[in-house]
C-alpha cells in the first residue's frame, strides 16, 4: 500500500504498535450518518476498499452511536462477519475507538488481532497521542480554507450546497438540512416541514425542539412555518424580545427562542417545504445566515428529491458556471474573485411573468426559459463574470471590474438580448418582463451570499433601481 498520505502512515504505525492484523480508519461522511473506510493497514487480502456502515448498525455502528470504545474478546464466542472484510476472518480480538472532537464524532479507529485476545494496557496508553494525531489530520482535511478578507466557511458552504443538490429523495434532503455543519450555520433548533396540495403539513426532520413537536397539527398559513410556506417569503427575527410567537401550531410547547429564521423551499409547487431555524441567543441568526440558507434551498431545488432532471445537456445555471472561472468547485473561487483593489458588482435579473408561464405549462417550461436566458445573458455581459440561478424566476451575475452604475447601464442591452427573439416554449412565445437589482462590493457585502441578498432586495422595474 502506498504510504504517502499521513493517515496511511499513522495506520502503519498503529498496526505495528498494536501488533494488529488490521488497523483501519473510518470517517464520517457529509450525510452525518455513514462512515466509510478512509485509510488502513492490514495483512488481509479480503479488505473491502469501499467498506462503509451506518451509525447504530452492526458492531462498529453501535460503537459510533454510543461514542464509547468497544473491546471484544473472542475466546468464548465466535467473531462476527464485519463490514470491513469480504469474508469472515478468524479474529481473536478487536478494539473500536470513536474519534470525537468537541463532542462531535469524526470517525472511528478499528484495530483487530489474530494473535492476542486483548490489547495490553501499555499499548492502550501509547495509542492516545496517535489518536490525537489522526484527529488533527482529519480536522486539517475538513477545516474550511480561509483567505484574506473572505469568510472561511465559503468553501464548506459550496460543498454542502452541492451535497443538498444530490439528495435522492425528500427524506434524505430533510435529514441533510438537519445536519448543517456548525462551521456553516449554528442554531439550537431546526425543523424541515413539507406541505401538500391540501395545505396539510408533515414534519420530515427536526432537532432541538420540545418533545411535543411531532404531535402538532401543521397547517398552511398557521404560525411562522405555515405563513412562510404560504407567502413563499423568508422570515428573519433577530430578537423576539421575549414575545410569544407561534412557530408551528397553536398551543405548541416547543421551547422559547430569541432568534428565528424561516426560508421556503419549492415555493408555489407541491410539496412546499420550509426550513425553520431558532437560537436561544439574541442575534444568534443574522442576515448572513439568511443568505447561506437561501443558497442551500436554491441548490436543494436542483435535487432529484424535488423532481430535478438527472441530466442536463444545456448550459443551464443549475450551479455556478462561467468560462472565465473554470474552477468554480475549487475552494479558491472567492479568493480568485474578491480583492480590495478590484471592483465587483452583483446584478440580479427577475422574470416577473415567468411564474404565470410555469402555472400554465409546468415547472419544466420555466426551467427551459431560464436555461436559454442564462446563455443569452452570458453572451452580453462583459468578461469576467459568474452567472447562476438565484431563484425560481431569477438569474444573477457576479461582474468583475464593473461598478453598480455600470451594471445598471447594461439594462437596455439585456432587455434586447432577452426580449428578441421571444423564447419559444412549445406553441407559445414568451416575452419576459424584467426587473433588476444591483449590489456592489464592499459597501453592500464582502462575500457572495451578502451581495446576492443585497441585489435581490433591490429588485425594481426597469430603470427604477437606484444603487446606493
Amino acid at each position: 500500500m502506498a504510504t504517502d498520505n499521513p493517515l496511511n502512515n499513522l495506520m502503519d504505525i498503529i498496526c505495528n504498535l498494536a501488533d494488529a492484523y488490521t488497523a483501519a480508519l473510518f470517517v464520517l461522511q457529509p450525510d452525518a450518518e455513514t462512515l466509510t473506510l478512509r485509510a488502513h493497514q492490514s495483512l488481509s487480502a479480503q479488505i473491502k476498499s469501499d467498506a462503509s456502515f451506518k451509525i447504530g448498525q452492526g458492531l462498529l455502528g453501535r460503537s459510533a452511536f454510543d461514542l464509547k470504545p468497544l473491546a471484544k474478546d473472542f475466546s468464548h464466542e465466535t467473531a462476527p462477519k464485519l463490514e470491513l472484510y469480504r469474508r469472515k476472518e478468524d479474529l481473536k480480538s478487536l478494539w473500536v475507538i470513536p474519534l470525537v472532537d468537541d463532542d462531535t464524532l469524526k470517525g472511528i479507529l478499528y484495530i483487530d488481532s489474530k494473535e492476542q485476545y486483548h490489547v495490553p494496557t501499555k499499548v492502550q496508553k501509547m495509542m492516545t497521542p496517535l489518536m490525537n494525531q489522526v484527529l488533527w489530520h482529519l480536522e486539517q482535511e475538513t477545516a474550511p480554507v480561509s483567505f484574506a478578507g473572505e469568510p472561511a466557511d465559503f468553501a464548506a458552504l459550496l460543498k454542502w450546497c452541492r451535497f443538498l443538490a444530490e439528495s435522492p429523495d425528500l427524506r434524505a434532503l430533510s435529514e441533510r438540512f438537519v445536519h448543517i455543519p456548525k462551521n456553516i450555520m449554528q442554531m439550537d433548533a431546526l425543523a424541515v416541514v413539507w406541505f401538500d396540495e391540501n395545505g396539510d403539513g408533515r414534519l420530515a426532520a427536526s432537532r432541538g425542539w420540545g418533545a411535543g413537536l411531532k404531535d402538532l397539527p401543521l397547517d398552511l398559513g398557521t404560525g411562522i412555518c405555515g405563513q412562510t410556506a404560504k407567502s413563499a417569503s423568508p422570515v428573519l427575527i433577530g430578537d423576539t424580545k421575549n414575545r410569544p410567537f407561534v412557530l408551528f401550531a397553536k398551543n405548541e410547547n416547543v421551547g422559547t427562542f430569541a432568534s428565528l429564521l424561516a426560508v421556503p423551499m419549492n415555493p408555489k409547487r407541491h410539496p412546499t417545504g420550509v426550513v425553520l431555524c431558532a437560537t436561544q441567543r439574541v442575534g444568534g441568526l443574522q442576515p448572513v445566515d439568511l443568505g447561506r440558507l437561501l443558497w442551500m434551498t436554491t441548490f436543494a431545488l436542483q435535487s432529484p428529491a424535488l423532481g430535478a432532471a438527472e441530466k442536463e445537456d444545456t448550459a443551464a445555471p443549475r450551479s455556478l458556471h462561467t468560462p472565465y472561472f473554470a474552477a468554480v468547485q475549487a475552494v479558491s473561487v472567492e479568493d480568485e474573485i474578491f480583492s480590495p483593489d478590484r471592483t465587483i458588482s452583483m446584478l440580479s435579473v427577475h422574470f416577473t411573468n415567468l411564474d404565470v408561464l410555469a402555472r400554465k405549462q409546468g415547472f419544466e417550461a420555466s426551467e427551459t426559459i431560464l436555461n436559454e436566458a442564462a446563455t443569452r445573458l452570458a453572451a452580453v455581459l462583459p468578461q469576467p463574470k459568474l452567472v447562476f440561478k438565484a431563484g425560481e424566476t431569477t438569474l444573477a451575475a457576479l461582474l468583475v471590474n464593473v461598478t453598480g452604475e455600470q451594471a445598471l447601464a447594461l439594462e437596455p442591452e439585456i432587455q434586447q438580448a432577452l426580449g428578441d427573439p421571444a423564447f419559444a416554449c412549445g406553441d407559445t412565445l414568451y416575452c419576459p418582463e424584467l426587473e433588476f437589482g444591483v449590489s456592489a462590493y464592499p459597501e453592500d457585502g464582502d462575500h457572495l451570499t451578502a451581495l446576492l441578498v443585497s441585489s435581490l432586495t433591490r429588485i425594481t422595474p426597469t430603470g427604477g433601481n437606484v444603487h446606493a
